[in-house]
């Protein structure tokens, strides 16, 4: 199984300015951990009693799981689904899209840059946008996309603007997402 934050640590530590994360008393508490495990696709994680969980869809075509802090708007969303031939539509259509979508969600919205990096054996393209959003005001957003023309992955981690990196409760919630092949 993948640990996806220690490859994100370990790969792009530009990006998060990051420290492993030191997990708290009370997320090693079993009694304070829920866990969810996709039905059709080899997903699981564990997650402190402190996110609530997003309305999921989890099914062969398709999976969307998403946490949020309704204290601030942390979140992380991970997607999977089916995709199109990159001879359909190719990565620089598909990616000028979905900046496009983020930026006209609302005209506030700011690009910031994006990357590529390696998790594990796959290439993720990284998007990092500034949102403007009504009930959590300013957020910092990563949208990390894997594509093969079969399968795409996306994880969308979204925290306030103010910290300086990710907060230490997104890092312990990506140690304890897994996935496989």
């Amino acid at each position: 199984m993948i640990k996806l934050n220690y490859l994100l640590i370990l790969t792009i530590p530009f990006l998060f300015n990051s420290c492993i994360a030191q997990k708290t008393d009370s997320l090693n508490s079993e009694a304070n951990l829920q866990g969810w495990k996709s039905k059709f696709h080899t997903v699981s994680i564990q997650y402190d009693s402190t996110w609530s969980k997003m309305p999921v869809v989890d099914s062969k075509e398709k999976m969307v799981f998403g946490l949020i802090d309704k204290k601030d708007g942390k979140s992380l969303i991970l997607k999977i689904a089916e995709d199109v031939s990159q001879d359909i539509l190719s990565d620089s259509l598909y990616y000028s899209v979905t900046r496009d979508q983020m930026l006209n969600a609302n005209s506030k919205n700011k690009y910031l840059g994006e990357s590529d990096t390696l998790l594990g054996d796959r290439k993720f393209h990284i998007m990092m946008f500034e949102m403007h959003t009504k009930n959590w005001g300013i957020l910092k957003q990563y949208g990390f996309i894997y594509r093969d023309g079969k399968s795409m992955i996306s994880l969308q981690l979204s925290y306030p603007f103010g910290y300086a990196k990710m907060p230490e409760a997104q890092l312990i919630l990506l140690d304890q997402l897994k996935f496989d092949k």
